[in-house]
């Protein structure tokens, strides 16, 4: 999700949303900020942070969905496993 406005309060709100388990957050331009949301599984809330955006006045540039690759998700398992046996 690219937004442009004000980073901190876009990313408290995107937060505070039921299902969002972690919001992460990238500079583009001097008021335009990419976000990572990070859903649980089988939720979809585009529609609804899409709107949440706008209604705050703030100007939505772009919504898109990210599925995680198996490759990923492998990595992520291995990673973990390979911290926990430390």
């Amino acid at each position: 999700m690219e937004v442009r406005g004000p980073r901190e309060p876009i990313q408290e709100m995107l937060k505070k949303e039921s299902g969002v388990l972690q919001v992460h957050s990238m500079p583009l331009e001097a008021d335009v900020t990419s976000f990572e949301v990070e859903i649980g599984n089988r939720v979809e809330l585009r529609e609804n942070l899409g709107r949440k955006v706008i209604e705050r006045g703030w100007n939505l540039r772009r919504l898109d969905l990210r599925r995680q690759k198996l490759e990923d998700l492998y990595m992520n398992v291995v990673l973990r496993s390979g911290a926990a046996a430390r």
